[in-house]
């Protein structure tokens, strides 16, 4: 019970918070989260998700990317019918011939088509809960000055067209750390809410850990690598060393190659984070030699840690300006990930040692690194693809194209590849 109630009294902050919001008038729900407790908040949309007539409320979460403001709230509306077609077809087979007379089309813009689907879901359930509330969580965002606007249209049409259900609410998450859209929600409070929840996820994670730790080497150990994550998280040098060093002996004793190369791979990310790329570098190397020996010995994870390891020690040394041993790590890295049939590492790898070489003034080669990254690209199947920065290498080989005629070959090979919109949604990101 106590291992449950140190993550659920935090869920439980969640839950107030939004009793606090339910109870004014406001449609909309800003929540600012620090990144270490996003899994709390996942948690409980999850848990609302779930739905229950006798609850009141009903949770849906939509996942669209954010692609451009005039299209998106027309995009939420086509997704939330389908979620709903899909899941009628499950629970509700009765129903759905009902549903499957809605038309989107006749719709006059994407507001009121998603107003158009809220109104049949209020319609079908309405009477079962007090309201409907549609999660935001676009799976990325092209565009994000325009996402901000389009909060604000949404804040505008709530507060000027009737067509807006007073049962349904929208809730949106933000980083805590640096939010994005406050300004924006500051500027329309009488129509949202905007709320930064007091969460701890690390204290609640550390209690649960001391609960389980039975005192043995293994209990110990995930209370030290728990630690270790904490300390890196709140920024502190001597807890992170102190942390790290008490795993590392146990996972030494153990003889546990896995965890020992975690446990440096992890304290490299933390030196990484306070920019001591020597430190970091030394660690990511010498987690290659005990990855290395995990593998030799057939110990399970240890070959991808070791690529991964790989990876990292290339990101180190860029972030340290050493661009031509970067590009040497990422080239072992991506052969590493050839021999392990991993297309994303593989493309990554190559791409970096292309950047590195760019960096390092080496142009020539920089070319090659990037031409291998494009061959990789090239043999993924089209979602695949698309989700993958081949996109950034086709940036970067517009860049270093040795002639006009070159570049207008790499533009149309991507745009066969990416599809004409590629360029302008890289150099949106890359601003």
């Amino acid at each position: 019970m106590a291992q449950e109630n140190a993550i659920q009294k935090e869920v439980e902050k969640l839950a107030q918070h939004w009793q606090e919001f339910t109870a004014g008038d406001h449609a909309i729900l800003h929540w600012m989260i620090k990144a270490t407790d996003i899994a709390l908040a996942n948690t409980f949309v999850q848990i609302k998700e779930r739905f229950d007539q006798k609850n009141g409320e009903w949770f849906i979460q939509l996942t669209n990317e954010f692609v451009e403001i005039n299209s998106y709230a027309g995009d939420l509306a086509t997704e939330l019918n389908r979620l709903m077609e899909e899941g009628l077809a499950q629970e509700y087979e009765e129903l759905l011939d009902d549903w499957k007379k809605i038309n989107l089309n006749e719709a006059q813009s994407g507001f009121h088509a998603l107003f158009i689907v809220c109104g049949e879901i209020l319609r079908l359930f309405g009477k079962n809960f007090e309201f409907l509330t549609l999660v935001i969580s676009p799976t990325a965002v092209k565009k994000p000055q325009e996402y901000a606007r389009w909060w604000a249209l949404a804040c505008k049409i709530r507060r000027d067209y009737r067509e807006w259900d007073p049962k349904l609410k929208l809730l949106v998450l933000d980083k805590a750390e640096k939010p994005f859209l406050a300004e924006t929600f500051a500027d329309n409070s009488d129509v949202a809410l905007s709320q930064t929840p007091p969460l701890d996820f690390n204290g609640a994670a550390r209690a649960i850990a001391e609960q389980a730790n039975d005192g043995s080497d293994s209990g110990h150990f995930r209370v030290h690598l728990l630690d270790l994550n904490n300390a890196i998280t709140e920024q502190n040098k001597k807890k992170v060393e102190q942390a790290s060093v008490a795993a590392l002996a146990i996972a030494e004793k153990n003889q546990w190659l896995d965890m020992w190369t975690t446990v440096l791979m992890t304290r490299a990310a933390g030196w990484l984070n306070f920019k001591m790329f020597d430190q970091a570098i030394k660690d990511y190397r010498q987690a290659q030699q005990i990855a290395t020996r995990g593998t030799e010995q057939q110990t399970p994870g240890c070959d991808k840690l070791l690529m991964q390891a790989m990876l990292f020690e290339g990101t180190a040394y860029f972030m340290a300006n050493y661009f031509e041993h970067a590009a040497q790590a990422f080239v072992s890295a991506a052969k590493k990930a050839e021999e392990l049939k991993d297309a994303w590492i593989r493309l990554e790898g190559w791409r970096m040692a292309s950047l590195s070489m760019e960096h390092h003034k080496q142009k020539d080669m920089a070319w090659q690194y990037a031409s291998q990254a494009f061959a990789v690209g090239r043999e993924m199947a089209d979602e695949e693809r698309k989700q993958s920065t081949l996109a950034f290498v086709g940036h970067a080989m517009l860049r270093i194209s040795p002639n006009s005629q070159v570049k207008s070959e790499v533009k149309n090979a991507f745009d066969r590849l990416l599809g004409e919109e590629w360029l302008e949604q890289v150099e949106a990101v890359t601003k």
